[in-house]
């Protein structure tokens, strides 16, 4: 994974931007939607559930208008405004009781309607009403209207709960101003409970209904008891409108207070914060999914952003790694029309141009090898060229010139050879150029050494380069053999190996010490040029894991091993030396 760092370190970049942007963005929301959203759900829930209020001053507005529609009533006054009952007015009587029995069974809500004059008079909608009980609620009633203000007007409450009834009263005047009677609505309880229900289902609310002295009216459910709930909070009622958070029967709610109008009656709605949130919840349960989903959506699309933008990268550093480890055929293919596919239009354009140049510079290379083997060569053939003649000159001077009709025609062939223009010839080529260099070395030292040859079978044709064997023939001959006297044998020795070609020549010389004689060839140029030049040839031409080795030991011999491929008789010299690495 190192080597893919730069496309890590990218891939961490855009994802941390993306989940701090979604970061931000999610606060912002909270803060700005969610608890405004919570804020305007709980208000809508407020608002939604003084729905039980509402229905509780509409019926009394309606109980108020068929009051007034009683009170304004002239002959209702005329017969009030009466000083006793006569039997003359029986007939008004029933015609007021009838009036009242129809109001009652046309308003639902309504139990009973009772009118009691101050001359005595009485109407009844049921006449099996308790008349004590209705003279007790007109006193009560009284007894309100003439306690002390301070000076302040203040409302007085037309609404009375009494001994387990709800009851309407109030005052009916004559036109004059006097007062002739007082008017009594009893309410149906049942229906003032079906309000409450109705309301509180809809709105999954708890609600109750207390006077000025905290007597509990209604409730609903009724098998829930709200004493702790009213010594808990006592502010609902002291306001109008109160309104308080609370943790009311182990849930967190929201506690409304409202004041119903002409009553002393506070009526309290208790609504769980856990369900009027639920719908805000559920959005924000769904939001956090979304916020989950968006993060997995970033990490994804970072990813590919960080592998689209970073894989140019990768790719160039890899093939700039194939070009440090000597791949020139390496090509980058980036389909991009952005900078990043220039830059892999200028890497491929690189790599033409440098191996170019490396092909350039690999040519001038072969052309100076070329022409440092000329320089071997052409120091090679004055060297041996002099030794030839210095042994005709002896020849000449020892004898009378019997042989050196023999001496020169090897002579000849010899140097026939040596100038042909072939770099390979095969290998018994190479051995007759021996054969007559050998002839023309026995007439200087006489018949005292010879040749011995062991050719393997099919080894013969094989092409090896020229005049590779003659100077370390001529190295047996003057430092190996010459020193000791000019007596012993020169063995050739040829044989394939793990399909090389191995040549050996061997003496049974004086030997040497082959690390001073290697040291000392630095220093001298007479005698180690020729091993030195043809081990070069080789490895220049085959490559370096070809050329020759030399075991050799003071008073044991020399014995010079060359490793040579193996070539098809067919090939030439130019692909066999473009074939081999060097």
């Amino acid at each position: 994974m190192k080597k893919h760092a730069i496309q890590k370190k990218f891939f961490i970049y855009i994802f941390s931007l993306a989940a701090l942007t979604l970061f931000v963005m999610s606060i912002t929301v909270y803060i700005y939607f969610f608890k405004t959203l919570k804020e305007k759900e709980v208000q809508y829930a407020v608002r939604s559930s003084s729905e039980t209020k509402l229905n509780i001053e509409r019926m009394f507005n309606l109980i108020e208008s068929t009051a007034m529609s009683l009170i304004l009533d002239k002959k209702l006054t005329g017969v009030l405004e009466k000083t006793a009952p006569s039997n003359e007015a029986s007939d008004e009587q029933a015609a007021v009781d009838a009036k009242l029995q129809n109001i009652v069974s046309a308003q639902e809500y309504i139990k009973g309607i009772f009118i009691l004059g101050a001359n005595g008079h009485i109407f009844k909608s049921d006449w099996g009403a308790d008349q004590a009980g209705l003279q007790q609620k007109e006193a009560m009633f009284l007894n309100q209207m003439d306690l002390p203000k301070n000076n302040e007007p203040a409302p007085v409450s037309r609404i009375f709960f009494i001994h387990g009834s709800i009851s309407f009263i109030e005052s009916i005047y004559s036109l004059s101003g006097e007062r002739i009677g007082t008017l009594i609505i009893d309410l149906n309880p049942f229906y003032f409970e079906e309000i409450i229900a109705n309301s509180s289902v809809q709105s999954n609310e708890k609600v109750f209904i207390a006077n000025a002295s905290r007597n509990i009216i209604f409730n609903y459910p009724n098998n829930v008891s709200y004493d702790d709930v009213i010594k808990m909070y006592p502010d609902i009622f002291y306001a109008n409108t109160f309104q308080t958070y609370g943790r009311v029967f182990g849930k967190d709610s929201i506690l409304v207070s409202d004041s119903i109008e002409n009553t002393d009656w506070k009526i309290v709605r208790i609504l769980s914060t856990e369900q009027i949130l639920a719908t805000t919840n559920t959005i924000g349960l769904i939001a956090v999914f979304v916020l989950g989903f968006l993060l997995l959506l970033a990490f994804m699309v970072s990813y590919l952003l960080s592998v689209s933008f970073t894989s140019p990268i990768i790719l160039l550093n890899q093939s700039f790694k194939k070009l440090e480890r000597g791949d020139m055929n390496v090509k980058v293919a980036i389909d991009k029309k952005d900078e990043m596919g220039q830059l892999g239009i200028s890497f491929n354009k690189m790599v033409v141009q440098l191996n170019g140049l490396i092909t350039s510079m690999l040519d001038d290379e072969k052309k100076k090898k070329e022409l440092e083997l000329q320089i071997l060569k052409a120091q090679i053939n004055p060297h041996f060229l002099y030794n030839t003649l210095d042994s005709i000159r002896w020849l000449a001077a020892m004898q009378n010139a019997e042989n050196i009709a023999d001496m020169s025609s090897s002579l000849i062939r010899l140097l026939k050879y040596n100038i042909s223009p072939s770099e390979l010839v095969p290998l018994s080529e190479e051995l007759n150029s021996i054969r007559n260099y050998i002839n023309i070395q026995k007439y200087r030292y006489g018949d005292s050494f010879h040749l011995q040859l062991d050719i393997e079978a099919g080894t013969e044709e094989q092409k090896i380069l020229k005049f590779i064997l003659q100077p370390i023939v001529e190295n047996a001959i003057f430092h190996g053999l010459s020193p000791g006297g000019g007596s012993g044998t020169i063995a050739i020795k040829t044989e394939i190996v793990h399909r090389d070609l191995t040549i050996t020549v061997s003496d049974d010389g004086i030997g040497m010490d082959v690390a001073a004689r290697m040291a000392s060839r630095k220093n001298k140029k007479e005698g180690g040029i020729g091993i030195e030049n043809v081990d070069e040839r080789i490895k220049l031409y085959f490559g370096r894991s070809y050329g020759l080795t030399i075991q050799s030991a003071v008073g044991s011999g020399t014995r010079v091993t060359f490793k040579l491929p193996l070539p098809a008789a067919h090939e030439d010299f130019e692909q066999l030396k473009l074939g081999r690495p060097e």
